[in-house]
């Protein structure tokens, strides 16, 4: 089961049938919570513990608690802490609804900001068909007790304060989140969250795109040509060949695949492709094939241009691994390419 995204969750002119509000910083929010003078207040929270997804909400009348919903929502790997946060909500919408003691104005204070905006009027995203669910019920719980919009306030409270109901829900959670048998029993639930939630797109990529990625790096092990980049950078990844070479044009960076791959216009390369006669190198007159360390390091032709290397970089300059790996040798590198035949093929 696979969650639908509907095109257009709500119509455009829909009106959203609770205030929000969203508090500038922590102290801000805490502030806000010490002035509210509404009777009733709901607080929520989302959470995922040990590679479980559960969520939770505590209702408060009078600074006194009365009642906690809990809701497992399954593994990580099938949910996210947005849908538990929206179910959250989602929660609360049904204590407000069937619990007598709830007085409006009422005030629902959650840690997630995300969810709060997204909830004043969801779009075509992973997720949002619960925060859909929960307008319809505090639409539903709007006419069953004659409210207006400005009867519910949805705030936002700093997560890990230490004001008692935000704490209560964080650990609500944190169980409903550990064991299925958590969950609230059925009856007190609403009528959609009684059987079980579809599984968020987002997850299911975020595993297809982890699946794939480790079936490439197993593959890529396999390669005989990582023994070859492993040799010359054994710390190699994909992000450290993007720093090195995040900066530069599609020339230099070329230049760099060519070198740590040896896939150069030098004839060790042209031969194996059958673009030369022979792979001995033709500069130095030698009989030494023409690799790329022979080209960098050993070719007589060019003792000038290995001098002047050597000269601005001093032993580093006979490290094949400091002129391919690091970023201050890449001026260096450039211009004694440049100063050789190779520029002309690069």
């Amino acid at each position: 089961m696979i969650e639908t995204i509907h095109p257009r969750p709500i119509c455009p002119d829909s009106r959203t049938p609770f205030r929000t509000s969203i508090a500038e910083s922590k102290e801000n929010a805490i502030a806000e919570f010490r002035q509210c003078t509404n009777r009733t207040m709901v607080f929520t929270d989302g959470s995922s513990t040990n590679g479980k997804v559960g969520a939770a909400t505590s209702l408060y009348v009078d600074f006194t608690h009365v009642a906690t919903l809990r809701y497992h929502l399954g593994n990580n790997t099938e949910h996210t802490v947005f849908e538990a946060e929206a179910v959250g909500l989602i929660l609360v919408a049904q204590l407000l609804l069937t619990r007598n003691e709830a007085s409006f104005p009422a005030t629902i204070f959650a840690d997630n900001q995300a969810v709060i905006r997204s909830g004043v009027r969801p779009t075509a995203k992973p997720g949002h068909y619960l925060l859909f669910r929960f307008r319809n019920l505090v639409r539903h719980l709007m006419d069953q007790k004659d409210l207006d919009n400005n009867s519910i306030s949805l705030n936002w409270i700093a997560g890990r304060t230490e004001i008692e109901g935000n704490k209560l829900a964080d650990r609500e959670a944190k169980l409903a989140a550990t064991r299925k048998d958590m969950t609230s029993p059925r009856r007190d639930l609403p009528k959609n969250l009684r059987k079980r939630l579809p599984c968020s797109t987002s997850t299911i990529k975020q595993v297809h795109d982890a699946h794939i990625q480790a079936k490439w790096n197993d593959e890529w092990k396999k390669s005989t040509r990582y023994a070859h980049i492993r040799a010359l950078d054994p710390a190699h990844t994909p992000k450290s060949f993007l720093r090195l070479t995040g900066s530069l044009c599609k020339k230099h960076t070329a230049i760099y695949v060519q070198l740590r791959t040896g896939h150069t216009p030098l004839n060790k390369h042209l031969n194996w492709i059958k673009k030369s006669a022979m792979p001995n190198c033709l500069q130095c007159g030698g009989d030494q094939i023409e690799t790329v360390h022979h080209f960098l390091f050993d070719c007589t032709r060019y003792d000038r241009e290995h001098h002047i290397l050597q000269q601005k970089m001093g032993h580093n300059a006979l490290s094949m691994s400091h002129l391919l790996l690091d970023k201050s040798a890449q001026q260096a590198l450039f211009q004694y390419i440049n100063s050789t035949i190779l520029s002309d093929g690069l």
